[in-house]
């Protein structure tokens, strides 16, 4: 039917576009957000912390954005629950707030978040910030997940007479 061949049509297109989790209680931010992204990147979203881990594990997008201060649990708190599991601790999180100390920045990135910006912040620089964390994302596991880098061999390292000789009484 038509309708099975648009949901199919849908889900090889999720298949090709990257993921972004966008975690953030303020919906109109939220929208805010996903509106600079649809074009390039498919969306998902969630409210709080909490919905946020849920649908990281689900997902695991190619990256998360979250604001901080949420109900239920905050962006601290869900970037270091992501970047405990291994499942899920490769995903770069980009930490938004309104908090410009410099404290709270030190945090934001000693539980493990990849970039912080502050609200209100330009969106062609968030757009430029995902499209590094993404690509370098990207290019490292190309790099590593290629066979010829795990298939190097080990030579035996060659001893002397004498080394054999003390190897053997050893």
């Amino acid at each position: 039917t038509e309708k099975n061949e648009k949901e199919e049509r849908l889900t090889e297109n999720l298949v090709d576009k990257t993921i972004v989790l966008v975690v953030e209680d303020n919906p109109d931010v939220r929208e805010y957000i996903k509106d600079a992204l649809t074009e390039l990147y498919h969306v998902e979203e969630a409210a709080n912390g909490e919905q946020g881990l849920r649908k990281a594990e689900k997902y695991i997008p190619d990256l998360i954005i979250s604001d901080i201060m949420m109900p239920k649990m905050d962006g601290y708190e869900m970037t270091k629950q992501i970047k405990k599991d291994e499942k899920t601790s490769h995903i770069p999180v980009i930490l938004l707030t309104a908090k410009s100390d410099k404290a709270s920045k030190m945090e934001g990135l000693g539980l493990g978040a990849d970039d912080y910006l502050i609200k209100p912040f330009d969106t062609a620089e968030l757009l430029i910030r995902i499209k590094n964390l993404i690509d370098t994302r990207k290019f490292l596991q190309d790099k590593f997940s290629r066979e010829n880098f795990v298939s190097h061999k080990v030579e035996k390292p060659k001893f002397s007479q004498i080394d054999e000789v003390f190897m053997g009484r050893i």
